[in-house]
């Protein structure tokens, strides 16, 4: 599906493990708990998507436009989101351990109770030492969980 145009399309639970939507169009789809796992995104268009659940551990998401997605509550532990845009995204709960921040616009986003342990931020530095960033407010640890973080596929 690579350059595929599915913008408002609902692939709510879908399994799409290691799929190649490389400059695919998804602008406002509805990727809800959808399993993404390893899945190639860069350069997508992911612009007031809903992705909430969703399970991108581990996926391509370099220079995605993101801005205004919704992300509460999904895994992206271990996902390369170099030079993505998530300008004012929801990434309320997320787990973003081990995931590579550099170069990505985070301006207005919210990050309130997301796990951003080892997460990396330009210049090598961890983004868990920081409090505040590009004008967006989040609390590192405390999460409120309830159990282990698993994708569909049953990974960490």
């Amino acid at each position: 599906m690579d350059r595929a145009v599915l913008q408002g399309a609902d692939f709510t639970g879908a399994r799409l493990q290691s799929a190649n939507l490389i400059g695919a169009f998804l602008e406002q789809a509805r990727l809800d708990r959808a399993d993404l796992s390893r899945a190639r995104l860069s350069g997508a268009n992911l612009v007031s998507a809903s992705l909430e659940g969703a399970c991108l551990a581990k996926a391509d998401i370099e220079f995605a436009l993101m801005g205004s997605a919704v992300l509460r509550g999904a895994k992206l532990c271990g996902a390369d989101m170099s030079g993505a845009q998530l300008d004012r995204a929801v990434l309320t709960r997320a787990d973003l351990r081990k995931a590579n921040l550099r170069g990505a616009g985070l301006r207005g986003v919210l990050l309130d109770e997301a796990d951003l342990r080892d997460a990396r931020l330009g210049g090598g530095r961890r983004l868990a030492a920081r409090r505040r960033f590009a004008g967006g407010v989040f609390t590192i640890g405390k999460a409120r969980r309830r159990g282990p973080v698993r994708c569909q596929s049953g990974r960490r």
